[in-house]
């Protein structure tokens, strides 16, 4: 038994091929596509490999619809070359979804543009939407994917852990999207020259208030004895209301062997509150640090402040900017330029 977690080239966004290996059957699971860019550079030859294997893409989710999530997955669906039937399910939180699960008038102006990259223009007019393209391959489910809801593949459990039915009636009042071309304002760059003690001598939690971001799908993935936990641009504290529901707590704590940080390490989607009901030591960063400035060393703080010696892991080099000397020698953590992460059970080898 065996998990292969791929970081692709995702930039300001996220995109993960999770696979899992069980005596030679492989179910493949790719989470979020990160910018159109990431199809181009590194998710569309993913999906050749997949096709040449003659495997599937057994789930694909679609997080939320911010651009740096979903960017790439639109760019898979301009594609005519690729054949879509290798997508066996798609867990995606779609406006038509909500307004039915909900009973309100479903609003076709919140549904995503596909537009054709040689002519946009032509494309728009002929309203070409991802809605349209999932329905097409029948990929389009009107059921909410929501907390606590499981999904089984093979011997994996999905555990959702986001959204909750309180997130999903906001998102239905107020449809939100947020695109590359909104600049956010961040303190990364300050915080970089402040020590790890400094930071947390000065940490006020904030939390994200963005309704999208707190609509995202996390999840929990359970394969034989590993835990790993995909947070999205979830919040924390959504989160670790989910995993007390599902009797974890201080005083029994989850233990993981991987954590996907919510929203690239923002330090208003993480906090103490599930720091300190989970036990881990490998936290993975999917950010370039453009546009939004991530990861904020007051995340890493935090976590350095609950396991001195964790390690992080990045699919870009921007580590090397943010610590300090003397972060080095009070903590033993590890920065790690990675793309691939694999956990083995030796047992089954």
């Amino acid at each position: 038994m065996k998990i292969k977690i791929k970081m692709l080239e995702a930039f300001n966004g996220d995109s993960f091929l999770i696979s899992l290996e069980d005596n030679s059957i492989i179910s493949n699971i790719i989470v979020d596509g990160g910018i159109s860019k990431t199809y181009i550079r590194d998710l569309r030859s993913q999906i050749q490999s997949i096709i040449s294997k003659n495997e599937n893409i057994d789930l694909m989710f679609i997080t939320h619809v911010d651009d740096d999530h979903i960017g790439g997955f639109i760019s898979f669906f301009e594609d005519d070359e690729i054949d879509k039937s290798i997508v066996k399910r798609v867990i995606y939180n779609s406006a038509l979804a909500i307004s039915k699960s909900l009973n309100t008038k479903y609003d076709s102006l919140r549904e995503i543009d596909i537009n054709k990259l040689s002519d946009k223009k032509v494309s728009y007019k002929q309203g070409k939407t991802l809605e349209n393209e999932l329905l097409k391959y029948n990929l389009l489910e009107t059921k909410v994917i929501k907390t606590l809801n499981q999904i089984t593949l093979g011997g994996a459990i999905i555990t959702i852990l986001s959204p909750r039915e309180i997130e999903i009636k906001k998102l239905n009042k107020k449809w939100e999207r947020e695109t590359s071309d909104k600049r956010q304002a961040s303190s990364s760059d300050n915080e970089y020259k402040k020590s790890i003690k400094e930071l947390l001598e000065n940490d006020k939690h904030v939390k994200d208030r963005s309704i999208i971001n707190s609509s995202s799908i996390s999840f929990l993935l359970e394969y034989g004895p590993f835990k790993i936990l995909m947070l999205g641009d979830s919040r924390s504290d959504i989160i670790t209301k989910s995993l007390n529901r599902l009797s974890y707590n201080q005083d029994n704590k989850l233990k993981v062997d991987y954590v996907k940080l919510p929203h690239h390490g923002s330090k208003k989607n993480l906090y103490y509150d599930l720091l300190n009901i989970i036990d881990c030591k490998k936290y993975i960063i999917s950010t370039d640090g453009s546009i939004f400035n991530h990861p904020d060393k007051t995340t890493l703080a935090r976590i350095l402040n609950t396991f001195s010696d964790a390690e992080f892991y990045f699919n870009s080099t921007v580590y090397e900017e943010i610590f300090l000397e003397e972060d080095k020698k009070e903590y033993q953590f590890a920065c790690i330029r990675k793309d691939i992460m694999e956990l083995n059970d030796e047992r089954n080898i």
